[in-house]
């Protein structure tokens, strides 16, 4: 058997140096009936059931960190209460825990270890769990695993004197990791973060913001911006010198000065760093090798105070253009400078993208969205339903999306994650906190992660 580990447990053979641990627990009137046997009288009735766990090599003991001693058991039993099901591969769970510890979470923290062992390793189609109707601390630990449940059977406990019974039967399905190449489930996973993210948030207002720079009415810049999470991203931007740039910028200072808490843009081009720097703009971290070769610089100004172009040699041929929507005409010919522009010093636009959804049954309950791009993958979105936590769906889809752009050649990941959200699990994938974006949204901050695949 495979010792298994959880935060507070450690999931393992059974000795017979066990059996005073067992007899404590095993002795008592409060845990045997539950499960369908008597009391232990005696220690050797102890060393007797601990030699029949050893020769199942099913049946784990449950050894409390803590205190070292052995406070339970948890079997993955080669069974199943369905027999009409052959071809499905199934086993059954059943577990007992010492009284004292009922109510600390502890059998929960067993169950979903061996949940995920069972389906990951053992490669188990379907879990089965069952209590007697009269157990309902059982009952508890078995739908908070989220276990569903199907039939009542009646029967007898022959341990019990033939005791007639009545157990409730649950089942809990592997679940399908799909990959989707045609982004059918784009708007399912976004759904699921948005409605997450919102329980800290509130509604976040969101804008799209176009600002066009005219010299005698004939087209020499523009920028594309989106205010969201209280910030605004710019994206494309082409300008013809530092004054432009102070235009199209004070623009955007105008329209989110009362909203935004700051504007960000990312570059690969030290000319255009300097120029954001003598904008107002600071670097507040870099992307390594991004693309390869380079460096990519993330630059905010957390100073929305309209600029005084007055002071700023701003040729009076000029004038600017806003917009919410996209002004067509206008924005073929930005797309054709920024092109030209990514061109002449040598930046690969081109992407791909990679996303998996996770299905129990037919119900979305999890997916991820990245994209490759610059050399580096992108985690843009990851959700898993809230009921469906404690499955380490997340960490697998991560591992996929990892795995797939490593495949490709891609050396770097990198994603956000907000103060509510998920620091702690990334870092425990791997991933370094590289740059912080302060209020972002307000109230939280949003965390720059980097990792090596």
């Amino acid at each position: 058997m495979k010792q298994l580990e959880t935060k507070r447990l450690i999931l393992r053979e059974w000795k017979q140096s066990d059996a005073e641990d067992m007899y404590l627990w095993a002795s008592s009137e409060l845990v045997g009936p539950m499960a369908g046997w008597k009391p232990h009288e005696n220690l050797e009735k102890s060393r007797s059931v601990i030699e029949m766990f050893i020769e199942s090599e099913e049946v784990y003991a449950i050894q409390y960190k803590e205190s070292g001693r052995v406070i339970g058991s948890i079997g993955i039993h080669d069974r199943s209460p369905d027999e009409t099901l052959k071809s499905m591969k199934q086993r059954e769970l059943g577990f007992v825990l010492s009284s004292e510890y009922w109510g600390l979470g502890i059998m929960p923290e067993a169950v979903r270890k061996c949940i995920t062992y069972a389906f990951d390793e053992l490669e188990v189609d379907r879990l089965w769990c069952g209590h007697y109707h009269d157990n309902p601390q059982s009952k508890k630990v078995i739908e908070k695993c989220r276990f569903k449940f199907q039939f009542a059977k009646d029967g007898v406990a022959k341990l019990l004197d033939n005791k007639k019974t009545n157990t409730l039967y649950y089942k809990l399905d592997k679940l399908n990791y799909v990959k989707d190449d045609k982004l059918e489930y784009t708007k399912e996973i976004g759904a699921g973060l948005v409605s997450y993210n919102e329980k800290y948030t509130g509604k976040k207002p969101s804008e799209s913001y176009n600002v066009y720079l005219l010299d005698n009415d004939e087209f020499i810049g523009g920028l594309q911006c989106e205010m969201g999470w209280d910030w605004v991203f710019v994206s494309d931007m082409c300008y013809p010198d530092i004054a432009g740039l102070k235009q199209l910028m004070n623009e955007v200072y105008i329209k989110f000065e009362r909203t935004a808490v700051g504007v960000t843009y990312e570059t690969c081009v030290a000319s255009v760093t300097s120029d954001l720097i003598e904008a107002g703009f600071e670097v507040i971290g870099t992307y390594e090798e991004m693309p390869t070769g380079r460096n990519t610089s993330v630059l905010v100004n957390m100073n929305m105070k309209p600029i005084d172009l007055m002071n700023n040699q701003v040729d009076e041929s000029r004038k600017v253009i806003t917009s919410r929507k996209v002004i067509e005409d206008y924005s073929k010919i930005l797309s054709t400078m920024t092109d030209a522009f990514n061109n002449e010093h040598n930046i690969d636009k081109n992407s791909s993208d990679i996303q998996y959804a996770v299905f129990d049954e037919s119900k979305i309950v999890g997916g991820i969205s990245g994209t490759v791009m610059h050399d580096y993958l992108y985690i843009s979105r990851i959700w898993v339903d809230e009921n469906y936590r404690g499955r380490r769906i997340a960490w697998k889809l991560m591992d996929l999306l990892e795995n797939e752009a490593k495949g490709s050649g891609i050396k770097r990941s990198y994603l956000g994650t907000a103060t509510f959200q998920a620091k702690d699990f990334y870092i425990k994938k791997g991933y370094e906190v590289r740059m912080i974006i302060k209020d972002c949204p307000k109230g939280y901050d949003d965390y720059v992660m980097v990792k090596m695949l």
